[in-house]
């Protein structure tokens, strides 16, 4: 391999990590109290706002000066005491924290000023939601996701029972469900049911979020299922008649209800099978077994065309939340569907 073929690829993998950092930094999380997630490296904490800690040392987000002298391996509860003390504002690295018990974590102890609480799932996540900033995202203790179990951190709910949460040993959000005391999740591709262990949260009383409500992402976030007919809208459970579902390995959604939330005109002519949706100035065209779209007269091409059921005009979704400025992703995990709208 030549000097300059050798240059090159260090510049493109060094252009790649830079690339994936930023994407990460600083992301809001898309559900209720959508907290923001700091990725980046940063000596300071703001309320409102989780400061990731990584435990994996081969993660782009792993900072050795978050632990000092310490071995990260095995102290997911230090992180996840660190990330959850973050968001009321107490800066307390893992570092600090296994100074303090030189090598233990002492998830008692008042961090900053802080007061330690066990309470219910459901009571520490209302705390949460509801404190004004002055409580930490619950920690959630997973009994047997390994030989002597893993803490994770609950950023937001997606749904009735369904949350996001921040794992210390993961570079991603992910899904958990709660029924009680028994959580299941989705174990490196696997479906697994666990049991809540104990739940842990932080109180500060001089501290929290100016003006006493949490920051809010403007983002409407609306989340259908395949086959469930309620979805969710900026947390609040809706129904829908016609259910979400899959043909050709499409997603159909029904237009009326999609278009509803994103706050876009529908109207219907029969005689020609014609949907017309209207938002700021921007009007689409679609015909019933056509597999064109127009966007303001010009013509945009379908992965399918439309089609009728239950009465409600239904087609994979995207052309029309992208005209219209809004974002949408699919997760073949939970087999849903987020539209992401400004």
């Amino acid at each position: 391999m030549t000097a300059k073929r050798l240059i090159s690829i260090v510049i493109t993998l060094a252009l790649a990590a830079s690339l994936c950092v930023g994407a990460y930094a600083a992301n809001a999380v898309e559900y209720p109290p959508y907290p923001m997630v700091e990725y980046q490296y940063t000596q300071e904490v703001t309320p409102g706002t989780v400061r990731y800690m990584s435990q994996n040392g081969s993660s782009p987000y792993f900072y050795a000066d978050y632990w000092g002298k310490w071995s990260p391996k095995g102290e997911c509860l230090t992180a996840s005491i660190s990330m959850a003390l973050s968001y009321i504002g107490v800066d307390a690295t893992p570092r600090t924290i296994l100074d303090y018990g030189n090598g233990a974590t002492n998830n008692y102890h008042g961090w900053g000023g802080s007061k330690y609480i066990e309470a219910p799932f459901a009571e520490a996540f209302n705390n949460y939601v509801n404190g004004s900033g002055r409580y930490s995202p619950p920690i959630v203790h997973l009994s047997s996701y390994s030989s002597g179990g893993h803490y994770v951190v609950v950023l937001g709910r997606i749904s009735a029972n369904t949350y996001q949460v921040a794992d210390t040993n993961m570079d991603n959000l992910w899904t958990l469900t709660l029924n009680g005391s028994t959580a299941s999740y989705d174990y490196f591709g696997t479906p697994k049911t666990d049991t809540i262990g104990s739940v842990m949260q932080y109180y500060i009383d001089n501290g929290g979020i100016g003006g006493g409500t949490p920051p809010q992402n403007n983002a409407k976030i609306v989340v259908f299922t395949i086959g469930k007919s309620t979805y969710t809208s900026g947390g609040a459970e809706k129904s829908t008649d016609t259910a979400p579902y899959i043909v050709g390995g499409y997603t159909y959604l029904p237009v009326y209800c999609v278009c509803a939330e994103l706050g876009a005109d529908v109207s219907w002519d029969a005689a020609t099978k014609t949907v017309t949706l209207t938002k700021d100035g921007t009007v689409l065209t679609l015909v019933i077994g056509n597999d064109v779209m127009t966007v303001n007269g010009s013509p945009v091409q379908l992965a399918t065309a439309p089609e009728v059921r239950n009465g409600r005009t239904c087609l994979p979704i995207s052309p029309v939340t992208e005209a219209f400025g809004a974002s949408i992703a699919w997760d073949g995990a939970s087999r849903t569907v987020t539209i992401t709208a400004q």
